[in-house]
């Protein structure tokens, strides 16, 4: 079966999907911080992205239309792990600091 250019365009979008927020991610792992990143904003694009999966999903639309969501959802939730740790590794590094500081 020849691949038509619909064909093309779906698995296209899907390999798009499936490294669409890697790069942000692969910065924040190597700056060691979530400087900059906004829990509200990934919050609210998470949001987003899940009520659009529910929409598709109660109207029963057909599964290669909404496919890429669950793909972008858990690159978000992957992101938004990432940056709850960092900033907890952080926040106990200055804790730490400030506390052998002090005994110094």
């Amino acid at each position: 079966m020849a691949l038509t250019l619909l064909d093309v365009a779906h698995w296209s979008t899907w390999a798009v999907c499936a490294v669409m927020k890697l790069p942000q991610l692969v910065a924040v792992l190597q700056a060691g911080s979530a400087r900059g990143l906004s829990v509200g904003s990934l919050l609210l694009e998470l949001a987003g992205f899940i009520v659009f999966l529910r929409y598709q999903i109660y109207y029963g639309y057909p599964l290669q239309t909404y496919l890429e969501y669950p793909i972008i959802i858990a690159q978000v939730l992957i992101r938004f792990i990432t940056m709850l740790i960092l900033n907890i590794w952080v926040t106990a590094t200055i804790l730490h600091y400030r506390k052998t500081k002090k005994t110094d």
